[in-house]
């Protein structure tokens, strides 16, 4: 009885393994959790460093694009001040070629032109004369030197077609030939992109000045149209002329007179 007392209180004073066991294993899956933690915590670290990097990469390279497109910019500003200025310097020259083709382009587009209306004019089988070419009438005249007249101011027309079509080739020469001269000019004084630029920049003014001269030629053309469409003169004596009767502008006045 002496021996079961104190196997009991050997038990009682010894916990059993498997309790101590489980005990140590709670703890050490604590510590398990805990050095996870640690990893985790340390992972995320790590992440939040790289980020901050890529953020960091990402902020300078938006930074230096700005800076490079600025200087860009500048740059491109600077060249544009250069040619600006370059284009000062020679506005006299310029403006000179410019205006003598502008004048020569204008009389060869209007003498071709002119040129292409009288032709349909002077083949039709009534044929209309400008009014410049029309024969005064004349009291009591033989019907013999009526028609003499008539057909002098028909060749005379003839002649004046004959003319606008040599003008128009001369006039084109002496524009091409302008042409050359000024790119020429620009050639011998300028290279790389001033050159360039100042080349887009005559083109532009040319462009402009001959725009401006096929407005006008369009005025001109509604007239001529406008006269073919009344002219009713086919024995060509010339109408008095009326008081509020139109007339073509200047330019065309002067062309026609020659």
């Amino acid at each position: 009885m002496a021996t079961r007392r104190a196997t009991r209180t050997q038990e009682e004073e010894n916990p059993d393994i498997k309790d101590i066991l489980t005990c140590i294993s709670k703890k050490l899956d604590n510590i398990g959790e805990s050095l996870q933690q640690i990893v985790d915590h340390q992972h995320k670290e790590e992440r939040n460093t790289s980020e901050c990097f890529e953020q960091f990469n990402r902020s300078m390279s938006t930074i230096s694009n700005e800076i490079g497109n600025a200087l860009d910019k500048t740059n491109h500003i600077n060249m544009e001040n250069q040619v600006k200025n370059q284009r000062q310097k020679i506005s006299r020259i310029w403006n000179n070629h410019l205006n003598k083709r502008k004048q020569l382009y204008w009389h060869s587009l209007n003498s071709e032109n002119t040129a292409l209306i009288y032709e349909t004019w002077i083949n039709k089988e009534k044929k209309i004369l400008p009014r410049k070419f029309l024969i005064k009438s004349i009291a009591n005249e033989d019907i013999n030197e009526t028609r003499i007249r008539q057909n002098s101011a028909v060749e005379n027309f003839r002649n004046e077609l004959a003319l606008l079509n040599v003008r128009a080739e001369r006039h084109k020469s002496k524009c091409k030939q302008t042409e050359e001269e000024m790119k020429k000019f620009l050639e011998d004084r300028f290279t790389g992109h001033t050159l360039t630029e100042l080349k887009n920049l005559w083109h532009e003014d040319v462009t402009h000045e001959e725009s401006k001269s096929l407005k006008k030629w369009e005025s001109k053309q509604i007239w001529l149209e406008k006269y073919e469409a009344e002219f009713k003169h086919e024995s060509f004596l010339k109408p008095p002329r009326k008081y509020n009767e139109s007339k073509p502008t200047g330019d065309s006045r002067q062309q026609d007179r020659r």
